[in-house]
């Protein structure tokens, strides 16, 4: 691998230090791999057409999560919701977790008692049960990560892999609501009617396990991806993946409606890039786009194309430049 003197995680960025990590790890030398490193999980098949996946999803202090406006049982329940969501973009069933914490000493035991009811309480929803784990000690401050484990029928599983030009791209709901409730507590607004629903979408995402398994019983998806990052992002990975382009039309992209009243361009900012909606995007093929419109009514807002671009284009079909693409670590 040749080597960029100087080079810092900064100037690579997550995604480029994943592709490094793949290098050196390479495909394992085992039967039985489906999918390893650069999907929102890894795919094992085991026995003639089961399947088993894999995802594991970090959250640290200060950088996922502030303690300033979110609870103990809300970070359980996002470190929960979050490899849920990866999980449900396989198009597969999330069935057993590990839970390892990093905690400071100083943190009071009723805290931690939190952090776990958090976690305990959408494990209990989703059915997932908590088998493990391990608790060190940090330093100063509170690091969360969770490992889960889910199932599928191994013909059903959904790749970022398998868009093609024609295909139509769909959302399973309204984008930019998280990322307006995250800048209210940032702001420390008060807290209205209004602003209740967006705060909770923040706090408290539900991932989108039975919209996956719709999208899985009904065979309408050639490719899916959580656009937990951002919508703008998961695009353009998925699209990577595909070798694929993409059209994203802004008046299609559903809206939180008094946010587009409010401030139709803050509003499209936070749906393209602001990140923390654990929706699913996912590629239709032509002659499944009537059922997806059934299912979804809000959710077409693209189209897959056979150039390497992705496009954002404005109802006069001006190209839009996106300027924060969406989150990425590191840069």
């Amino acid at each position: 691998m040749a080597q960029v003197k100087g080079l810092t995680l900064g100037q690579l960025g997550e995604f480029g230090l994943i592709q490094r990590a793949e290098r050196i790890f390479g495909r394992p030398d085992r039967p039985g791999l489906v999918q390893g490193i650069g999907d929102d999980a890894a795919v094992v098949k085991i026995g003639h057409n089961k399947a088993l996946i894999y995802t594991t999803d970090m959250l640290i202090e200060d950088v996922h999560f502030s303690l300033k406006y979110e609870g103990f049982s809300d970070i359980g329940w996002k470190a929960l919701a979050v490899n849920i969501s990866d999980i449900a973009s396989m198009g597969a069933t999330p069935t057993w977790g590990l839970i390892s914490v990093g905690v400071p000493v100083g943190i009071p035991v009723d805290n931690v008692d939190k952090l776990a009811q958090g976690v305990a309480s959408l494990a209990h929803k989703y059915h997932v049960g908590i088998i493990g784990g391990d608790t060190v000690k940090s330093p100063d401050r509170l690091v969360v990560n969770i490992a889960l484990l889910g199932e599928a029928t191994a013909k059903d599983i959904l790749f970022r892999h398998g868009a093609s030009p024609g295909d139509a791209l769909f959302v399973t709901n309204r984008v930019g609501e998280a990322a307006a409730g995250l800048e209210i507590l940032r702001d420390s607004r008060p807290v209205t009617r209004d602003s209740r629903l967006l705060i909770k979408r923040y706090l408290r995402p539900e991932p989108r396990v039975k919209e996956s398994r719709l999208i899985v019983q009904h065979r309408l998806a050639s490719s899916m991806i959580d656009i937990s990052d951002g919508l703008h992002i998961s695009v353009k990975l998925l699209c990577a993946q595909s070798k694929v382009g993409a059209r994203v039309y802004l008046d299609k992209i559903p809206l939180n409606s008094q946010l587009a009243t409010r401030n139709p361009q803050q509003a499209l900012q936070w749906a393209l890039s602001g990140g923390e909606d654990y929706e699913l995007l996912f590629t239709v093929p032509k002659n499944k786009i009537r059922k997806a419109l059934a299912l979804f009514p809000y959710g077409w807002i693209g189209e897959i194309t056979k150039d390497n671009s992705v496009k954002v284009l404005s109802p006069t079909g001006r190209e839009v430049k996106v300027r924060k693409t969406g989150y990425e670590h590191f840069k």
